[in-house]
């Protein structure tokens, strides 16, 4: 909860729980229309506001020991009056009052409208020194939020921006106060700036002996430039700008809407959302138990006939995971037709949503992206493709990055006797989703036609009568049955009879109810999807390789 006091030229700021306010102008509150979203305003037109994160004992003891992690999300919002829009995320700050000068810090300051990327420390009364500058970085957009995560060993940096590594070890003075400094944000003039998931967790330590190899190495590359001894190779700019573009694009997969479908709306499936639970709500609630050997499913696969709810529980779960990036990844955005770009893709892919833990890669029909390895019409392209996946799923590597969260692949298929077989035991949970049962067939009837006036009409009757149909295949049937009162209304008629007659009003839907035989009509016109022989052969794989 944000806590807002004036700091007036204290010699310490005092720590709370959450954010403090530490210059005479500017404001922080709580979003209204986003949950968990923490916000500062400037409110002069030039100048800078600042406030400090205080967070808990254990985030305080970390940032006093000075070897820590600290990451965020953070959104730029454009207003008019300031079109110079600059967010410095305060990596290192005593006596935050004016950052123009009377004051020391080290900070990330990102500008939005000259997409530049800085790391930058100003030392009291003296002049701003660069330490890192990444220009023309399109990753900077405003409305957008971007992934920020600097962890620091000693006297040296790391810092990653939405999974791309821009710097590594890179070495800057925190002066002898850096045991009472702080974290926070400030902004220049009125930019707006949203921030979630701040925290703090505990660094990557080294030992003397690599810390002293590493400097010295550093001291021998060091060169006559403002921007000090970096460990990225001269011309490495041009790499760090083409995986930019990579996360560019994978991130136009982010699902941000609400998509408004609840679990409570889908009816049955109670093993397939106890496994989505297992795996995706109850490791955020109770993180301290989902460890060792009780770790979160890696990944899920819901599988069955078409139209029975597949991609309508991913959809409840894209609603209800408000901390969680969710991610609809498309064939079109991991395709390519250049040699080596769909690999990089994957990769591109992995990294941003490892950057945003917990975070969630939704597959929809992955049997067209993952297949079996060996076919006669396989292309090496694809091979290769599905090989990456394989290894950034479950490979050497795949926990790293994942201390702060948890990284989480859901994939529906409707053939799922087609997937590779490497990719089936990386799919831990596989939950069959069958054809809905006469409960459940009910509930959907009452679902779609919760808004339709109804005359005469036995849901339960409907329900039994429903047999074999899929989930889609009885909304295909209520909407079938709905039509016909506008049938019969519209019978006979001209478009420019029907024209005059709802200009008169003499058209009107209040007395237009559905009734049983409009149902039986509907019925008769609609058939049911799914053979027996389709799903006796669902059935068949269940035994073989479901889970329950």
């Amino acid at each position: 909860m944000a806590e807002r006091s004036r700091s007036s030229g204290s010699s310490k700021e005092d720590y709370g729980p959450g954010w403090t306010q530490l210059t005479d102008h500017g404001k922080i509150y709580l979003s209204k229309k986003e949950k968990n979203v923490f916000i500062l305003e400037g409110t002069k037109s030039s100048g800078f506001s600042g406030c400090c994160y205080g967070g808990s004992p254990e985030e305080r003891r970390l940032l006093a020991e000075g070897v820590y992690a600290l990451s965020a999300e953070l959104k730029c919002m454009p207003q008019e009056q300031t079109p110079d829009q600059q967010i410095f995320l305060l990596l290192d700050c005593n006596k935050v009052t004016d950052l123009s000068s009377g004051c020391d810090f080290l900070a990330l300051r990102m500008n939005f409208d000259t997409r530049e990327l800085r790391v930058e420390s100003q030392k009291r009364h003296k002049q701003t020194v660069t330490h890192f500058a990444q220009p023309n970085c399109s990753i900077l957009r405003p409305q957008s939020y971007l992934t920020v995560q600097a962890e620091f060993s000693g006297e040296t940096m790391s810092l990653t921006v939405s999974g791309i590594s821009m710097v590594k070890n890179l070495r800057v003075d925190r002066g002898s106060n850096a045991g009472e400094s702080s974290v926070g944000l400030a902004v220049y003039g009125k930019t707006r700036c949203y921030v979630k998931r701040f925290r703090l967790v505990p660094g990557t330590t080294r030992d003397d002996e690599e810390t002293s190899a590493s400097a010295a190495t550093s001291s021998a590359r060091k060169a006559p430039s403002a921007y000090g001894p970096l460990s990225i190779m001269p011309g490495a700019g041009s790499a760090v700008n083409e995986e930019i573009d990579l996360a560019m694009s994978i991130e136009r997969d982010i699902v941000c809407q609400d998509l408004k479908v609840r679990f409570e709306d889908i009816g049955g499936l109670e093993d397939a959302k106890r496994a989505i639970n297992e795996a995706v709500i109850l490791p955020l609630l109770m993180p301290e138990f989902f460890v060792g050997l009780r770790k979160p499913w890696k990944g899920v696969l819901l599988f069955g006939p078409p139209g029975t709810g597949k991609t309508m529980l991913a959809k409840a779960v894209a609603s209800c995971t408000e901390n969680i990036t969710f991610f609809n990844c498309s064939s079109a955005t991991l395709t390519s037709k250049w040699r080596g770009e769909s690999e990089k893709l994957l990769r591109a892919l992995f990294q941003t949503a490892r950057a945003r833990v917990p975070s969630i890669l939704f597959f929809d029909e992955i049997d067209s992206l993952l297949s079996q390895r060996g076919g006669p019409a396989e292309h090496e392209a694809s091979r290769r493709f599905k090989s990456e996946f394989l290894i950034h799923m479950d490979g050497l590597l795949s926990d790293a990055g994942e201390q702060n969260g948890h990284l989480f692949v859901l994939a529906t298929s409707n053939a799922p006797w087609d997937l590779d077989e490497a990719l089936r035991r990386r799919l831990e949970k596989r939950i069959y989703i069958p054809l809905p049962d006469e409960n459940a067939r009910h509930r959907m009837l009452e679902h779609f036609l919760k808004e339709i006036d109804l005359s005469d009409v036995d849901l339960a009757q409907l329900a039994t009568r429903l047999e074999r149909y899929s989930g889609a295949d009885v909304q295909l049937v209520c909407r079938e049955a709905s039509m016909n009162p506008m049938r019969r209304l519209v019978e006979g008629l001209s478009p420019s009879e029907l024209v005059e007659l709802r200009a008169e009003g003499k058209l009107s839907m209040e007395n237009l109810s559905v009734s049983m035989s409009d149902f039986e009509d509907a019925i008769h016109r609609v058939q049911p999807s799914v053979s027996h022989s389709d799903t006796q052969r669902y059935l068949d794989w269940q035994k073989d390789f479901g889970s329950q």
